[in-house]
């Protein structure tokens, strides 16, 4: 009994009352505002607070939800039952390009284009199933249209998954995407690499056959990756550095990079010698025959001589020689010289110099 009245007696004294009231928080609040406000402020603007919050104002102006969305993307505020809550920071994306129901420069692959538009709609928060007429055009946005409206007549609930395989099997090739159809690509030779092509587009399009041939192990990666390359640098990289087989197609990957980069730099060291050698050594000047008259009488002239009996004739070639050459006499006679009556010009025609 004396502790209830003791204990009456402190309640009506001191009445129990929360640890912090509202006002008390309140005021709380603003002096940790006030203190946050100063800190983040310039120092030459708490200066002088009689003025510093419009000049601050007037510098930099805060802006508006809308602004603040569109340049940062910001996170936005939805009302919920239990009070606001912040939703996902919308990302800024490039969109997929339309397809027009046929591959084209943008869209190489069918498959590859609606996996691309399928992240695209989770990341900007929309709704690929009834979003998928607005990135489609012609015969393919006919199509999306026809059959949305089908399976809203029949009641059918259009899922993901269903609506991936009617689109490929409507405009892809479902069955190029498979492990059996990757295999007869890499002994078609599909993957093969072209003359002046470089290892990384090779390996590039090597791997996309791999991502479609599932489970393929890695003495066949190794395989047709050797097979592919061309004959120079399969020959590089028939083997590892010390010699022994390939056990990962990774290493092999890397090892012709490394290849077709020595043969660069040989080239160009090549290239820069022969430009530097052509440069310091000048080519030689041609040797000019000298006219007749420049010609010295002691020097490589050489006297004058019959073709028929090679005979010479330094004082020079007589025109009446042909009369007594019995050489030409015979040539004559058997017929091998059809005109035997020349003048004076034709005779020394006959004579070599």
């Amino acid at each position: 009994m004396m502790r209830l009245q003791s204990y009456q007696v402190v309640s009506r004294l001191r009445p129990i009352t929360p640890i912090l009231s509202p006002e008390r928080l309140q005021s709380r609040l603003r002096v940790l505002i006030r203190l946050l406000m100063e800190h983040l402020r310039p120092k030459e603007l708490c200066l002088r607070p009689a003025f510093s919050h419009k000049l601050f104002r007037r510098k930099s102006p805060l802006p508006s939800q809308v602004q603040a969305r569109d340049a940062y993307g910001g996170p936005s505020l939805k009302s919920t039952a239990g009070g606001w809550q912040s939703q996902e920071v919308r990302k800024k994306v490039p969109e997929p390009y339309k397809f027009t129901g046929a591959t084209d420069k943008h869209v190489t692959c069918v498959q590859t284009w609606f996996d691309t538009f399928i992240t695209y709609c989770d990341t900007t928060h929309i709704n690929p199933i009834q979003n998928l007429a607005f990135f489609t055009t012609g015969a393919a946005q006919q199509w999306v249209v026809g059959y949305m409206s089908d399976a809203l007549t029949s009641g059918v609930v259009v899922t993901r998954e269903q609506l991936r395989t009617d689109f490929l099997v409507q405009f892809g090739d479902i069955r190029r995407h498979t492990a059996q159809s990757a295999r007869e690509r890499f002994h078609a030779g599909e993957h093969s690499m072209k003359p002046g092509e470089k290892v990384n587009l090779y390996t590039q399009r090597f791997r996309t056959i791999v991502w479609d041939a599932k489970g393929m192990s890695q003495v066949d990666q190794i395989f047709w990756y050797l097979h592919g390359l061309l004959p120079a640098l399969k020959k590089a990289c028939a083997t590892d550095a010390l010699g022994k087989d390939w056990v990962s197609v990774e290493d092999l990957i890397r090892f012709a990079l490394s290849q077709e980069l020595r043969a660069n730099i040989a080239k160009t060291a090549s290239n820069a010698h022969a430009s530097v050698a052509a440069v310091s050594t000048p080519s030689q000047p041609r040797k000019q025959k000298r006219k007749r008259s420049e010609r010295s009488e002691d020097g490589d002239k050489k006297p004058p001589r019959c073709i028929h009996c090679a005979e010479e004739f330094p004082d020079g070639f007589p025109p009446s020689h042909l009369r007594k050459c019995d050489v030409f006499q015979r040539k004559l006679k058997a017929g091998l010289i059809k005109d035997g009556s020349r003048g004076k010009k034709a005779d020394r025609k006959d004579g070599k110099r």
